[in-house]
């Protein structure tokens, strides 16, 4: 394809050692895209100078201090697959970076100890609990439409909805609370049209038709909000000590009993986040901003951030940009549903940067972050040990 190079190639050019074909596969590549010269030219540029022209390039600097000598003793041997890498810098450089998780790998001499049993990615399915107690549960394809709590509920494929009048001031609200378990997600259209994406471990409380002058909602665990616009109705989401209000827009709310602190971040609209116990405190965010309140001491602070690394999983993709792999195993760990151990302290910290599809099996992407040669895999069943 045009927009892929081997990594091998553009190191061969740097060093003037291309043959004839393929200094044309490399013309090609290059004159496919801007982007594709703009990539060449900062390799480029930091081999014959060791300068580094944009702070924002250091990690991709740094990968390319890892693999250039891999490259070099591979340069007239058989290349192995795991250098043999084709990669599309059109859309952005960070495909590169740190495990190359972005691109498809068939490595076959893994350091990656076998494991008889292999492990699925998550799937859609959820515990619906009414308002009396009883419980059913939801898994993908077994679609149900019925009349609960006073509300018209329809399960249809990954997603449940419920439908009719707002409710009456003054009548008894009935709640349900939509459970997901680890190694899960899945969907939900509230009464008001509000659209809520549920990762795993989460855990949603919510009216099957709103009441009043408040449209309110509890969660535990993490969820993306597309809150239907009401003016004269806020949306609030309760979690841990913390409210975000809202009229209608988007954002990611992500609040897990074992983190000491609660996530939220705005996609669209503008959003006011205020502790519970002190609501005169409040911070308002636009988009692009991130706030961040401390469980034990309630204080609430705004940041500017990626968005796209705190929303990826709503649209099926791991994004991680410069995490450490203790933050990223555990993330990896709700979602497969593992048990993860360190063995010592020294890799908790590696950082990492890269993306990947949700769906791809466990041993796939445990193979990715092998490839970097920093961190060896023993999967046991359910458990990972790192080393």
């Amino acid at each position: 394809m045009e927009n892929n190079i081997d990594f091998v190639i553009i190191w061969k050019k740097i060093h003037d050692k291309l043959s004839d074909s393929q200094e044309k596969e490399f013309n090609t590549w290059l004159n496919a895209d801007s982007s594709h010269e703009e990539f060449f030219e900062k390799i480029l540029h930091y081999h014959k100078t060791g300068e580094v022209k944009n702070y924002r390039d250091l990690d991709f600097i740094n990968v390319w201090n890892s693999i250039e000598p891999r490259l070099k003793d591979h340069n007239d041997k058989k290349i192995p697959d795991w250098i043999k890498i084709s990669v599309s810098v059109a859309a952005t450089v960070l495909i590169m970076l740190s495990v190359y998780l972005v691109v498809n790998i068939n490595h076959q001499d893994s350091r990656l100890t076998a494991n008889e049993m292999t492990i699925p990615p998550g799937s859609s399915k959820a515990r619906l609990i009414f308002d009396d107690g009883e419980s059913v549960d939801l898994v993908h394809g077994r679609d149900f439409h019925g009349e609960v709590d006073g509300a018209k509920i329809s399960n249809q494929g990954n997603q449940i909805s419920y439908t009719g009048s707002q409710g009456i001031k003054g009548t008894e609200v009935k709640y349900n609370t939509l459970e997901i378990p680890r190694g899960a997600e899945y969907f939900v259209i509230l009464s008001d049209s509000t659209k809520v994406w549920l990762n795993s471990d989460s855990r949603l409380r919510y009216p099957t038709a709103f009441v009043g002058d408040v449209r309110q909602v509890e969660l535990e665990g993490e969820a993306y909000f597309e809150v239907a616009k009401n003016k004269s109705m806020p949306f609030r989401v309760q979690t841990q000590g913390q409210v975000v209000e809202v009229l209608g827009t988007e954002f990611n709310l992500c609040s897990y009993k074992e983190n000491e602190l609660i996530y939220t971040t705005l996609v669209e609209g503008k959003v006011k986040v205020f502790s519970k116990d002190n609501p005169e405190l409040t911070q308002t965010l636009v988009p692009g901003y991130q706030s961040y309140m401390y469980k034990n001491s309630r204080d609430i602070s705004v940041r500017k951030v990626d968005v796209k690394k705190y929303t990826a999983w709503k649209e099926g993709v791991f994004y991680f940009k410069n995490e450490n792999l203790e933050t990223m195993m555990h993330t990896l760990s709700r979602w497969y549903d593992i048990e993860v151990v360190f063995e010592g302290d020294s890799k908790r910290n590696l950082k990492f940067t890269g993306e990947i599809k949700r769906y791809e099996n466990l041993e796939q992407m445990l193979h990715l972050i092998e490839q970097t040669q920093e961190v060896h895999f023993e999967m046991k069943g359910k458990e990972i040990r790192i080393k």
